[in-house]
């Protein structure tokens, strides 16, 4: 019974991964694609970002019970990888726009 709830919680946990890394992505590409149309791909993003992390660490300030504070922090660090990584893309992104 408790391999068939750890499995069963595995795969629960692997399918948010997934879940999780197609919106990173599809993410990715829209601001991409926006940036790109606004004439000025990397300062698009770099402003951005900026404002969703701010937006982020307030609502972890505000987070009222335990629980909250370790959503906040799991999104906290995960908007800081994808951060980085976007900023990564950026500067490979071809001169013309998103491939």
């Amino acid at each position: 019974m408790l391999k068939e709830r750890v499995d069963e919680l595995e795969s629960a946990i692997q399918e948010i991964e997934g879940r999780t890394l197609m919106h990173d992505v599809f993410i990715a590409h829209l601001l991409g694609h926006i940036g790109a149309a606004s004439g000025d791909m990397e300062g698009f993003i770099n402003s951005v970002l900026p404002e969703v992390g701010r937006d982020l660490q307030q609502n972890a300030a505000q987070a009222s019970d335990d629980d909250a504070k370790v959503r906040c922090a799991y999104a906290l660090e995960a908007f800081e990888n994808f951060a980085a990584s976007m900023r990564r893309s950026l500067k490979s992104a071809h001169k013309k726009g998103m491939n």
